[in-house]
This record gives C-alpha cells, structure tokens and sequence, in this order.
C-alpha cells in the first residue's frame, strides 16, 4: 500500500471510527436514496462537518461517498445487507484500498476553501494516531525511537498546519513540508532520550 493510501486510509478509518461511536437517529428524514435503499445521511454529514467545517460540501462529500460504497460493494450479499439495515460500511482487506481511494476522490472533489487546515481531535485523533504509529515503522530513520512520542509529536505539529489537498497528496510523508517535522521530532526524541541517560 503506497503512502497515500496509508493515509487514506487514516482518514476513512478514523471517520468510520467516529460515526460508530455516534448514536444514529431513527427518525431523520436527511435520506438519500441509492438504486432502491433508503440511507440516513445524518451522521455522516455530522462527521464530514466535524472533519471538515465548512471547508467541503458535506451533502456532496457524503452522497459521493454513499454511492461509492453501493458500487464497491453491490455484488456481496452480505456487505450490501448490512449496509441496507444498517447504512453503515464493513472494510475488510478486500474493499479497503477502494474504499479509500473513494474517499479521497470524495472529499477532494467537493473542496469550498483550499487553505482550511485539518484540526485533529476526538475520536479522529486517536485513530490518527494509532495509525500513525502503525505507519512509522515502515520508516528506517524511525526506528529505535518510541512510536507514541514520535507520534504524538508529528500529530501536534500538523494540527491545524495541514491543508486537505496536503493531506492527500500522492506520498504526504516524503514531501519538502513533512521532512522538517520528522527531522524535528527525532531531534526532540534525542534529546530526550539523552536526558534520560
């Protein structure tokens, strides 16, 4: 999985993590309606707009995104059930790499403002950073260093300094803007390691 995927998929499993943690409400009339299935839109534009603010067109993200699904998923039985009782995704191994290709496309296509900065908070947070960690260990200069600070680290340096285009660009961790922060939060893992000793 390239890098951008990996951070796709940052993005998707922390929006699915979050809207499992949301109650659904039973009776929103806020549907839309994909080949037959009725889908409460509800929790999914509260998420977009937690995510995003204003800086996306949620009806749009969310309709792109909800109709993306159905097409990945319209020929397995189970996955098509359980997202007609229930609206909500299954991500398995198979669907994951559409999934999160979808989402970017979704998200990137509905952009209002280039220059809002993602906020990294809640649930999103996290996610963000246990995936990050995950991620980390694909990454040689890393390595002896402790995952959680590193981490924690580079999450505090891009909250609210990263733009969405940023974020999904192809390979986001090997950009110019990046490379400082690592270089910077593996300095400050040095020093601390060396108080330490």
């Amino acid at each position: 999985m390239s890098n951008r995927n990996k951070l796709i998929a940052i993005v998707v499993v922390s929006f699915l993590a979050i809207l499992v943690t949301k109650n659904i409400n039973p009776k929103s009339t806020n549907n839309i309606t994909i080949n037959g299935i009725q889908i409460d839109r509800t929790p999914y534009l509260g998420l977009v707009n937690q995510m995003f603010g204003e800086s996306v067109d949620s009806n749009k993200t969310c309709d792109c995104l909800l109709e993306a699904y159905y097409d990945i998923i319209q020929h397995d039985s189970s996955k098509l059930e359980a997202f007609r009782k229930s609206s909500l995704f299954i991500i398995d191994s198979v669907t994951s790499n559409s999934v999160h290709a979808a989402f970017a496309r979704c998200v990137l296509s509905n952009i209002r403002d280039t220059a809002y900065k993602l906020k990294f908070s809640g649930t999103f947070m996290q996610v963000f950073l246990q995936e990050l960690k995950s991620e980390l260990k694909n990454y040689p200069e890393f390595k002896g260093f402790n995952a959680d600070t590193i981490a924690n680290c580079i999450s505090s340096k891009l909250d609210g300094n990263i733009t969405i285009k940023e974020y999904y660009k192809e390979d986001t961790l090997t950009t110019s803007k990046f490379k400082p922060i690592f270089r910077h939060c593996i300095f400050e893992e040095k020093e601390r390691l060396g108080k330490m000793q």
